[in-house]
């Protein structure tokens, strides 16, 4: 992944009974048009793990499943396609190290800070700031 270029961004997201529960529950990234990797964050845990397959694209306008999860492209991360991945950090808590809130990839473009946020994955250019007050920014381990 390292010095690999970052080419496409999908987000599974969660309905139920048709209504919207988690916009962004997990994040997909392709490099270099071939790898896939999912990005999941919750009670302290971070995965990111290769896909064997491509998180396809589904619709969501005929949810009529108590419970789906349609992915769809993520428009929020357009700018960070074709970025350089340089470094992937983890904020993990100055208390207890083995408790993960988040992950800072920085690219050749700048830095995204993938946060976890209840249900949902909270995306931000940069550095988070505020989660630095109780967070070490910890390399990440490939």
């Amino acid at each position: 992944m390292i010095n690999n270029r970052m080419t496409n961004f999908r987000s599974m997201s969660f309905y139920m009974n048709g209504e919207l529960a988690a916009s962004n529950l997990v994040l997909f990234i392709e490099f270099d048009n071939v790898n896939w990797f999912s990005l999941t964050i919750g009670e302290g845990m971070l995965e990111f793990i290769k896909k064997e397959t491509e998180p396809k694209c589904s619709s969501t306008v005929k949810l009529q499943d108590s419970f789906s999860y349609p992915i769809t492209e993520n428009s929020q991360l357009e700018k960070y396609k074709e970025c350089k991945l340089i470094s992937i950090h983890q904020y993990r808590l100055i208390n207890n190290l083995d408790y993960s809130l988040g992950i800072f990839f920085e690219t050749n473009m700048g830095g995204i800070s993938i946060i976890e946020d209840g249900d949902n994955l909270f995306i931000s250019e940069g550095v988070n700031n505020d989660l630095l007050s109780k967070c070490n920014l910890i390399k990440y381990k490939i």
